[in-house]
């Protein structure tokens, strides 16, 4: 009876997986365990003084064969001890078997921990003894620690077709799976409960009363054949609606709250200037169609009326369109990235940086230096940083990269994380001299660009040095 019972359990597992939506990810794995086996537990009413579990290994091959349900075919080699009617043991048999799994899953591969059960059949030859064939029940774990590759935990209870037979096998080891997935299309594609053949719309989710098509304004109207699928509107209108009731539907009126004449598209003129007040900048004041239905002004009072004026709000000049230029260099305050400094248009109208302030930037590349493989600026070094920090108060409106490089001699990461800690050295150095910190960046590049041969001495000199590069924001 115990065996009948099971097997219908077996069945029933079966046929619920067979009935899975399918959506493998990866179609083939590998599995790997260790095992712990239990002849005594399952036909001992009491534990003999003997070892409980003997030891073993399982290799398998997994295939996916829908979302839920996969095949499993372990092949297991295992020491055993076997009992007798007499409730004693045999000495240590080797044991070698093979079985066909089936595993139902209860969470998609995806997931992070995926329990399944299993059912199977299963046989095996052991040393000494007849051939002995099981019904493999059980439950397992798969622990998900990357993207191919599982943590596996399995207790099984193998119910024997021979006597004294029944065993637990619990295991432990990884699964890994390989391959790409190739599923079907789904048959209905926008999950709308209407299969794709049946959809007239098969891409976009609707009802059954519109054909599997959405109806988003619950007009009645599909949104395929409503002109205005987000407002509901009437049937002879195709959908559309007409809020301000002046004869000319919302999707064909250019003012669909506010009541208009025909010749305006449904839009109003307040002032009756002969413009729409949609397109007449000044509605409630008439004015000509040159200005825009504005009368001529001159807001700021610089003698440009505003219709030809750039800065309205703002007094100028009529060289410059009526834009102010406060600095005078001939560049208009809001195109000028340093308006109250003059400088050439080529740098953006801000000052550019002298010939004397370069020279120093470029002295302070080879002549800002550090004890000897540290990120310790040496005591002549800091006058130079004084120089830089000096420049950088000057030119307010610059900002200044610096680049940290080594020569090749010594380890590729160690002198990168020495050229990052000497960037960094300076960049403090200059914080603490006033410098503003979000006006600085600081990188190392170790040896990865050199200026330089560095199988010279000179050329390796050149090599180790910090480049300070100062730059519009």
């Amino acid at each position: 009876m115990k065996k009948i019972l099971l097997s219908c359990l077996v069945f029933s597992l079966l046929l619920t997986a067979n009935l899975q939506a399918q959506s493998p990810e990866l179609k083939n794995g590998i599995t790997f365990k260790r095992l712990f086996v239990d002849y005594h537990t399952p036909v001992l009413e009491e534990l003999a003084e003997v070892d409980l579990y003997t030891g073993g290994i399982e290799i398998g091959y997994l295939r996916n064969l829908n979302k839920f349900l996969n095949l499993n075919v372990p092949a297991k080699v295992r020491s055993v001890t076997l009992p007798n009617d007499a409730g004693n043991f045999s000495s240590r048999e080797v044991a070698a078997g093979l079985d066909a799994i089936l595993q139902l899953q209860y969470f998609e591969a995806k997931n992070w921990i995926n329990p399944y059960l299993m059912a199977g059949v299963g046989g095996e030859y052991i040393s000494g003894n007849d051939a002995n064939f099981a019904l493999p029940l059980g439950v397992g774990l798969n622990i998900r620690l990357g993207q191919q590759f599982y943590v596996q935990l399995q207790s099984e209870y193998r119910l024997g077709f021979t006597d004294n037979r029944d065993n637990l096998i619990h295991g432990i080891g990884f699964m890994v799976p390989f391959g790409k997935p190739a599923p079907p299309p789904p048959p209905d594609a926008d999950g709308d409960g209407i299969t794709d053949l049946d959809d007239l719309c098969p891409l976009e989710a609707g009802t059954a009363a519109m054909g599997g098509c959405p109806d988003q304004d619950n007009d009645g109207i599909a949104d395929k054949d409503d002109e205005c699928p987000t407002e509901a509107g009437p049937k002879p209108l195709k959908g559309c609606p007409d809020g301000d009731n002046d004869g000319i539907p919302n999707k064909d009126d250019a003012c669909p709250d506010v009541a208009g004449m025909v010749k305006f598209d449904g839009c109003p003129d307040s002032d009756n200037d002969g413009i729409q007040d949609s397109d007449d900048q000044c509605p409630t004041e008439a004015g000509p169609a040159s200005n825009n239905g504005c009368p001529y002004a001159d807001t700021d009072n610089d003698g440009v009326i505003d219709k030809d004026d750039q800065c309205p709000n703002e007094p100028g000049t009529a060289a410059n369109d009526g834009c102010p230029d406060l600095d005078g260099d001939g560049i208009i305050d809001k195109k000028d990235r340093c308006p109250d400094k003059a400088g050439p248009a080529s740098n953006r109208g801000c000052p550019e940086i002298t010939k004397e302030d370069k020279e120093v930037l470029e002295f302070a590349v080879q002549n800002v230096n550090f004890k000897s493989a540290s990120a310790s600026l040496t005591a002549a070094s800091l006058g130079v940083l004084d120089q830089v920090a000096d420049i950088m108060l000057r030119y307010p409106d610059y900002n200044l990269a610096i680049g940290g490089h080594t020569d090749s001699i010594g380890n590729l990461t160690t002198n990168l994380n020495l050229s990052k800690k000497r960037a960094k050295a300076c960049y403090d150095y200059l914080i603490s001299k006033g410098v503003t910190p979000n006006r600085m960046s600081h990188e190392g590049y170790g040896e990865t660009q050199p200026i330089a041969n560095n199988k010279y001495r000179d050329g390796r000199d050149q090599n180790r040095r910090v480049e300070f590069n100062i730059f519009l924001k």
